[in-house]
This record gives structure tokens, C-alpha cells and sequence, in this order.
């Protein structure tokens, strides 16, 4: 058995923004970060987790935007960045040379990271298109089931990460199951990436199947017929 790797050097200099959202500029902010000219390296919405991630939320989240490269580079797209930002409403931003990339590290650790046995964490892959409504519907169901949620879109690819939590593990237990078959109604495909508490057992972790269940099955049938890799741990009992 072998495996290969490409590796890439990283980028000479990265630097890190962070930026409070205003009432009426998530939608624009984000629009502008997408069409952006010199593609960030990064960039999320986010709204909560406050003690996991830097920065502040305004009415409307806030921004971590990552760029990498030279300095020149760098000095360009910030200028641009922080124009686009302007357009679309954002006053101001707070600029991270020194630590950029451990704060930006801190977003990406926040994806799976647990509140002890009282949360449960959420994968929702969606287009970059719906990911801001299809967040804010995900949101609204955890406040009808009485639920805290944190929420992390990646605004370049449309992944959203949902924490659900609640005061105390028994608390959550009461309402876990149902809110993830109503979670399940709206987002088939949402998978539990992150949680441990003791019902994560009872929830559908993997969401509804794909298209290509069946020939996954094969391949595992036919390379591991004693199913002694990991059975029954992926999607559809694989």
C-alpha cells in the first residue's frame, strides 16, 4: 500500500481581517467577497462562537477574510478588500499581520469543536448562491426548538457549519432527536460532524444517502469482504 502527496509551500506573508457586520450588509458583504477580483484565501460569515473564534458580532455576524501571498500582493488586495467592504457597508475592519494564521487556525478548529456534552455540530453542503438563506433557515429551526445555534459559512464554497447547544446535556437530549428530524425535512444531506453527547448514537450522522450508495456498497463488498475496515461507521451502514 502507498499513498502520494502534492505539497505546496505556504504563501511568504498571510494577514487576517476581521470585520463586525451592521443591520443590512451580510448579503452585500458576502456578494462582494465572492466576485472579489484577487480571490481571497479564506473567507467566512460568522455569528457566534465567541469564545472559539476571535472577533465581534455586529447586528449581522461578522467576517474573517484570510489573504496570503507577497507583500505586494497583499497591499493590493487589501486595498480591494477593504473597497468592497466599503460598498457594501462595512465601516470598519481590524487588520491581524502578526498571528494571522492561528487566528484563522481558530476558525477551522471551531468546526468540530464540542461545548462538553451539550452541543451537536452540523455539516450542511450547500452553494455559495443559498448558503446565506439556507443558514438562516437552519437558524430559525434551532430557535423554534428552543436551541442555541453558532453558525460558520464558508462564504467561497457554500459549506455552513451549525452548533446546536443547549444550558446543560439533559436539556439537549430533550430535544436533539426531533430538532434533527426537522433538521433532516430541510437539508436531507446535513451530517453530524461534531458531538458528544451520548445521543449522537440515535441521530442520522451521515443524512440521507447519495445517488451512489449502491456501487460504494459493491467496492466495499468486493475489497473488504469480511468487513473488518471500519464497519458500519459511513454512509449507509458501509
Amino acid at each position: 500500500m502507498q499513498a502520494n502527496f502534492k505539497t505546496l509551500p505556504l504563501p511568504k506573508q498571510a494577514r487576517l481581517f476581521l470585520a463586525r457586520l451592521p443591520e443590512r450588509t451580510r448579503v452585500r458583504a458576502c456578494a462582494q467577497l465572492a466576485a472579489a477580483p484577487m480571490r481571497p484565501a479564506a473567507a467566512f460569515w460568522i455569528d457566534g462562537f465567541h469564545n472559539a473564534v476571535d472577533g465581534e458580532d455586529g447586528p449581522e455576524g461578522r467576517l474573517a477574510v484570510l489573504l496570503e501571498g507577497s507583500e505586494a500582493l497583499l497591499e493590493r488586495a487589501t486595498r480591494e478588500l477593504r473597497s468592497a467592504l466599503g460598498r457594501a457597508g462595512v465601516p470598519e475592519t481590524r487588520v491581524l499581520d502578526a498571528g494571522a494564521r492561528e487566528s484563522f487556525q481558530r476558525v477551522v478548529d471551531a468546526y468540530v469543536a464540542c461545548l462538553g456534552e451539550r452541543s451537536v455540530t452540523y455539516r450542511i453542503a450547500s452553494s455559495p448562491q443559498a448558503s446565506e438563506p439556507n443558514a438562516l433557515r437552519a437558524n430559525e429551526l434551532a430557535r423554534r426548538f428552543e436551541l442555541r445555534a453558532d453558525t460558520i459559512v464558508d462564504v467561497l464554497n457554500g459549506d455552513i457549519i451549525l452548533r446546536v447547544s443547549d444550558f446543560d446535556a439533559r436539556a439537549l437530549g430533550a430535544k436533539i432527536e426531533p430538532f434533527d428530524d426537522a433538521l433532516h425535512e430541510i437539508e436531507p444531506r446535513a451530517q453530524v460532524i461534531a458531538s458528544e453527547h451520548p445521543h449522537r448514537v440515535y441521530l442520522r450522522v451521515w443524512g440521507k444517502a447519495p445517488p451512489a450508495v449502491a456501487q460504494m456498497q459493491a467496492l466495499k463488498t468486493r475489497f473488504d469482504p469480511n468487513r473488518t475496515l471500519n464497519p458500519g461507521r459511513f454512509v449507509g451502514g458501509i
